[in-house]
């Protein structure tokens, strides 16, 4: 009797070959990120389609997530765990620059103070 997915070879091909096949056979229907079964399909080369839910992905041409994809995902966990979300700066809003701020004067129709203008009547 045959015994898990390569049993049907039986003693042949040597134990290594039948590991390796038994690895490509299991990730030959990886399961759905948005819904979780067994159901994606390869439509073309890099994008699969779930047959239950209809969700696209990319992934890799013959499996859905390469190994330098799971590296990539693997280093972005750790470093959301790590770091923190970076605080918001606020800027203050500029105040548009006028003739007597570029001149360094003051400008000439400026408005006297209510005291200012008792001491000069």
């Amino acid at each position: 009797m045959a015994k898990g997915k390569t049993g049907s070879y039986g003693a042949r091909y040597g134990k290594k070959t039948r590991q390796r096949m038994k690895d490509t056979e299991k990730e030959r229907r990886p399961k759905c990120p948005e819904c979780g079964k067994q159901k994606l399909e390869r439509k073309a080369s890099g994008i699969w389609e779930c047959r239950s839910c209809g969700a696209k992905v990319a992934g890799g041409s013959y499996k859905l997530e390469t190994e330098p994809g799971e590296k990539v995902r693997k280093t972005i966990k750790k470093g959301e765990s790590i770091t923190e979300e970076p605080e918001e700066i606020e800027e203050e809003p500029e105040e548009p620059e006028t003739e007597a701020k570029k001149t360094n004067k003051e400008p000439e129709t400026a408005k006297l103070t209510e005291s200012e203008q008792k001491e000069d009547e």
